[in-house]
């Protein structure tokens, strides 16, 4: 392309407020690069108005046919777009990312003694649970992760994923029945000793591997890195009923890491190149361009194994990931399913993925614009979950959650994040 890309990556322990604090003083500074990345979901401040102000608005460059003079952003799913779009207007390039969601993983070799990793109610969860359970051999069920595991639990009752949509009206997933069912059940767990006993689990990977769990949850594109990785027989629970009359759910994600826009400085002659930029970072598996961008050069730090399969080297471990891993939050391709030499994995990997979808729901206020949430909401949730955390430990009351946690949640975020979210939804129709 005849571009010479110089980024500046932000890293280190607490990446989100690192990240959040770097972006805010570079635009305080004035001194702006050509391209700067927006998160969908770190709590940057309004975000409407700030685009106005500085970057430039390419709805005429990415809309409709004219997309197609970039292909390969053209080709980015529709879902993804949704977080760079505000007031109407696209404000810069969707940085794809795999949509699906939290999965709740199981050594399928720890659950083979009750018939495998099948269950017809919670309660036939739990009753296989308990017979595996063996406190001697320091042999539990469930990673410590309580809040986690909470949300699966909710799935199986029908939860909401972030917030459910009724006649214009949204209500929390906090605020709703299957949240609380979820949160029973998770203390029940706790009750029965289930969960591993040290809260602060390091190795939880090892664990699973060694068979000495039997659960954990992790993303999805945290799973197929794992499994990539890893030889333990790893096997997506796909939510099931609680009870018979229920119906299981499961909640989709961004499907975006946010998205790249073009500093306002930069003159519209300009805009084209940086677009074509865009275009070369976003280009799909099975191109060169893809090829190079995930893998480096054949021969320095890849090889092919005789089946075609694309090998990093250690020389390609040590330098390309992690410039892969900045590049792929700046631009990137449509997720794919590819762990090399392992078809049959891969295979159970996408079978689980046709039984998600099939359950799968779509957070509607995703691609809408809450400053409370910009500003409150993860430190709001993290309050919550840490009072969670309390209950299922047996530190406090069940009863706490309704009587104290929640409507301390909806007093200081929580309402005002309904309201914000239900104008935007209305004003967008």
């Amino acid at each position: 392309l005849g571009s010479d890309l110089k980024m500046t990556i932000v890293n280190g322990l607490g990446a989100d407020d690192v990240y959040r604090a770097k972006f805010n003083a570079t635009i305080a500074g004035g001194d702006m690069p050509d391209l700067m990345w927006f998160p969908p979901n770190q709590g940057l401040k309004n975000v409407p108005a700030l685009l106005e102000a500085k970057f430039h608005d390419l709805t005429e460059y990415l809309s409709g046919d004219a997309v197609k003079k970039y292909p390969n952003l053209a080709n980015i799913p529709g879902f993804a777009w949704k977080t760079a779009v505000f007031n109407g207007k696209i404000w810069g390039m969707a940085v794809p990312y795999g949509r699906m969601g939290q999965v709740y993983v199981a050594n399928e070799d720890f659950w083979k003694p009750v018939g495998g990793v099948q269950f017809d109610s919670a309660q036939d969860f739990f009753d296989k649970a308990k017979e595996l359970l063996d406190v001697k051999r320091k042999k539990y069920v469930l990673e410590p992760a309580y809040v986690n595991h909470i949300l699966q639990f909710a799935y199986w009752h029908g939860a909401p994923n972030g917030w459910r949509s009724e006649g214009g009206k949204l209500t929390h997933y906090f605020e709703t029945d299957e949240f609380h069912a979820g949160l029973e059940f998770a203390l029940k767990c706790q009750k029965a000793q289930l969960f591993w006993p040290d809260p602060n689990l390091p190795t939880t990977l090892e664990k699973m591997e060694g068979g000495f769990l039997g659960l954990h949850v992790q993303s999805f594109p945290g799973f197929l890195s794992d499994s990539n990785q890893y030889d333990w027989p790893e096997k997506v629970v796909v939510p099931f009923a609680a009870e018979k009359g229920t119906t299981p759910s499961w909640g989709y994600g961004y499907g975006s890491v946010g998205f790249t826009a073009i500093n306002k400085a930069v003159s519209k002659d300009r805009i084209d190149t940086l677009l074509q930029v865009m275009n070369y970072l976003s280009a799909p598996f099975g191109t060169e361009e893809r090829l190079f961008l995930d893998n480096g050069i054949e021969g320095t730090h890849h090889t092919r194994s005789k089946d075609g399969d694309v090998l990093l080297n250690k020389k390609g471990n040590a330098e390309v990931i992690t410039t892969r891993q900045a590049i792929n939050f700046f631009g990137n391709a449509p997720e794919t399913l590819y762990l090399p030499g392992k078809p049959d994995i891969t295979r159970g990997i996408h079978a689980a993925q046709v039984e998600l979808m099939k359950l799968a729901k779509i957070n509607p206020t995703t691609g809408f614009f809450s400053d409370t949430n910009a500003n409150k909401g993860a430190s709001s949730s993290d309050t919550v979950y840490q009072a969670v955390k309390d209950i299922v430990a047996g530190r406090t009351p069940l009863a706490s959650f309704k009587k104290d946690i929640l409507p301390t949640w909806q007093r200081e975020a929580g309402n005002a994040m309904r309201d914000e979210f239900e104008k935007a939804i209305a004003d967008s129709k």
